[in-house]
């Protein structure tokens, strides 16, 4: 409000000077009009010039991406010079000032030139074990390039963006990849991540040796079912007295473990049946075998996926968790005359119904 008065003022005053200023010049080169407000895309426009017979001529623009041409004609009258701009790849505005001299008068005209429209932004994308499709929205001034870091992932152009596709997940994993766009220094991430539910349920064929000296060996053909009511717990049915095993999937650690101590059903009126640990030493020489009954103590299995993706389950070596000079060999499978709601005791072993050393647990 201030400037604006004193502004008026200052008009007023000049408006009573009935005199003549002797210092008063007008300018050789005046703007008669400018069209130099640019899209982010190369174009061009022109400045429109009133020169007074002007000698020499100068145009300054310290831009790269803004260039000036010079009139064609002469330094008289209205003259045009033609403003060039490159494709403008950033989100931001940016400006150019240039100045046209003549003689010793010169203008600043300011060139400006908007940023890019560009709205695809960085996201994750999480697809169940089942696969499917889903879509990245965005818009782009100009072409982008589009990338992807693995071959299960399908990139195609759609209307407003782009569909993201992957199919079923048969791995045996969780998967992750990613789809870059990219334009110029710009790069924008989306992480596909694709679930896995690791289900061990089917059927399948269970070797083992039946005597330490693994001279002697079984076959049985059994089932690991999954509990309708927690996905991380199974039962293995099929070998005679020692049916159903209690199995439970730790998808931390990435194994299966039979419990220290499971109950496998009831023998006779006297007896019950349990699953419990079994180890020998270290080098074996000693021919020196042991079970436990400690809580302490489970029986951990590995596994993996072979060529045809079915499972082969086989004993993890968890001995030297509790005895460094121990070595896991499988599990017994015993009738104690201890029922299920009674703690276990090595003193109240009764029969053994099983030896099941190194088992191999492959799926058909």
């Amino acid at each position: 409000m201030a400037i604006a008065i004193i502004g008026a003022v200052t008009l007023v005053s000049c408006g009573k000077d009935e005199g003549t200023n002797p210092y008063a010049k007008e300018s050789k080169i005046k703007v008669i009009s400018s069209d130099v407000l640019f899209g982010p895309n190369a174009a061009s426009g022109e400045v429109v010039l009133e020169l007074q017979d002007v000698s020499t001529m100068e145009i300054e623009c310290k831009s790269t991406w803004c260039n000036v041409l010079p009139p064609n004609a002469g330094y008289s009258g209205n003259v045009t010079c033609t403003v060039n701009v490159e494709d403008n790849i950033g989100l931001e505005g940016r400006t150019a000032p240039v100045i046209f001299r003549g003689d010793k008068d010169s203008v600043i005209v300011c060139v400006q030139q908007q940023g890019i429209q560009y709205t695809f932004s960085d996201e994750e994308l999480v697809f169940e074990m089942n696969g499917g499709t889903q879509v990245i929205s965005g818009e782009s001034s100009f072409p982008v390039t589009v990338e992807k870091d693995e071959e299960w992932i399908t990139v195609s152009e759609i209307l407003g963006g782009y569909q993201v596709s992957v199919p079923f997940n048969n791995s045996g994993d969780a998967r992750q990849g990613h789809v870059y766009i990219k334009l110029g220094d710009i790069v924008t991430t989306y992480t596909i991540n694709q679930k896995f539910d690791r289900d061990f349920s089917g059927e399948y064929s269970m070797f083992f040796y039946t005597n330490a000296a693994q001279s002697a060996s079984r076959t049985y053909d059994v089932t690991i079912t999954r509990s309708a009511t927690d996905s991380k717990a199974y039962t293995m049915e099929g070998i005679p007295n020692a049916s159903p095993i209690p199995l439970r999937f730790d998808d931390v650690n990435n194994q299966l473990i039979i419990t220290n101590g499971s109950y496998l059903g009831q023998y006779s009126t006297t007896e019950w049946i349990y699953a419990c640990v079994y180890y020998s030493t270290l080098d074996g020489a000693s021919n020196y075998y042991s079970v436990s009954t400690s809580t302490n103590y489970d029986i951990y299995f590995n596994f993996e996926m072979n060529q045809d993706g079915k499972y082969v389950i086989t004993l993890h070596n968890s001995a030297p968790l509790f005895n460094v000079q121990r070595v896991s060999q499988g599990f017994y499978v015993y009738t104690f005359t201890t029922p299920p709601t009674e703690a276990l005791a090595t003193a109240n072993k009764k029969t053994t119904l099983w030896m099941v050393r190194q088992p191999v647990i492959t799926q058909k």
